[in-house]
Formats: C-alpha cells, structure tokens, sequence
C-alpha cells in the first residue's frame, strides 16, 4: 500500500484534519447515527517535490550493519505527498470516519532503494475540531515503486495537534528487492505536507504476527 504506511501512507496524510473542521461542529439524526458527506472526493493537500532539495537533512548515505548476506540497512527519504479524501460520515457522537481515500508520495531518498512514488489507500477515524485540536488514526495498503523494485505492504498510524503524524509501514520487497523486508517510520510537521522517513531494509520476511495483523 499504499498506502496506505504508503502506509503512512503510504500513506501521511493527517493534516486533512483541517478539511474536516468546518463540519466537526454538527452532526445529524437518523436511525443509524450516521450521515455521509456531500460531494465527491477532492484533492485537500499538494506538495511538489520537484521545489525540495531531496538531500536537505538527510544522512549523505545509508548505513550498513552486518556483513556478507546478513546485513541491515538504514536509509531515509524526504516525502512530498497528495492527498484524496474519500468519502467522509459523521457519527451522531461528532466521531468522523473517512473510507476510501487514497494518496501519492515522492520519496526523494539517499539510497535508490526509497526513491520512487508510492500509491496508497487511506482511511481515517477522527475525534476533536480539526487540525488545531483534534486527532485521528489512519491506515491503509501501500506500493513503492522504484527504478529497480518494489515494495509492497499495510501502514498503519495517528496523529495529534501536538504530535502531528506518526506513522509506520511493513513492507515486502518484489523484483531486485526479492528477499528483502522494510520497516518504515515516518513524521511530519503540522501544516506542512512533507514528511521525513527513515527505513530499517532487513533480508527475511516479515514476522508472521505483524504480516496477519496480530
């Protein structure tokens, strides 16, 4: 996935909080205590990467652990993203629940191994009044596609006003990256949709509780 941790999302993807505060404030009745929100899906926040310098703040090179064919890697990525919204309810309790979204990422990395775009889905649950004092949880499904592989997998993470996005991602390595595993972790800034992600690259496959979502 995208997404989702991409995804975080692949995810990131929290500062949609802000399009959401307009209506935090009301909710309507009906037999299910829930109604859907009008409209159709819209792109809420867009960042060009081609305006970032993708080495600003990153470490010159990833970092090797290990040696022959046990070895680890830590690499890191700089992350523009966009973010579609789905479809949005609101519980008659002003819980707010968005499904099907969905999200794109540069990820402008020091290792070619993160340097590509990720397609993801995005779902959220929220609670508070918006980006200026609320929170969410959000996961979804993730693809990262780079020149030589991809990686593939689920994210999942929150966000609060004073945290902002935390978010992680477990991947499985496709094509040059057979064998391969990727954790992922990733932060943004309140406001602003660029995020800073490292990545712990591991041969293996996932643990098999994480894989199933125990």
């Amino acid at each position: 996935m995208a997404r989702r941790w991409a995804l975080v999302t692949a995810i990131v993807a929290a500062l949609l909080l802000a399009a959401c505060s307009d209506t935090q404030g009301t909710t309507e009745s009906s037999d299910d205590a829930s109604s859907a929100a009008e409209g159709t899906s819209s792109t809420v926040h867009v960042a060009d990467a081609t305006t970032t310098d993708p080495a600003a703040g990153l470490p010159d090179a990833p970092i090797t652990y290990g040696t022959g064919d046990a070895k680890a890697y830590l690499v890191a990525a700089r992350v523009s993203f966009t973010v579609e919204e789905g479809t949005l309810t609101t519980d008659a309790d002003g819980t707010q629940h968005s499904r099907g979204g969905s999200s794109t990422a540069t990820f402008m990395g020091n290792d070619p191994r993160l340097q590509g775009t990720e397609t993801a889905t995005w779902n959220t649950d929220r609670w508070g009044s918006g980006i200026e004092n609320g929170a969410l949880t959000q996961w979804g499904t993730s693809v990262i596609e780079t020149a030589d592989g991809t990686w593939e997998g689920t994210y999942a993470g929150a966000f609060s006003t004073e945290t902002a996005d935390m978010i992680t991602w477990w991947m499985t390595g496709t094509g040059a990256y057979e064998g391969l595993s990727m954790f992922m972790w990733g932060t943004t800034t309140v406001g602003v949709p660029v995020g800073w992600n490292y990545a712990v690259i591991v041969p293996g496959e996932i643990p098999v509780q994480l894989a199933v979502g125990e």
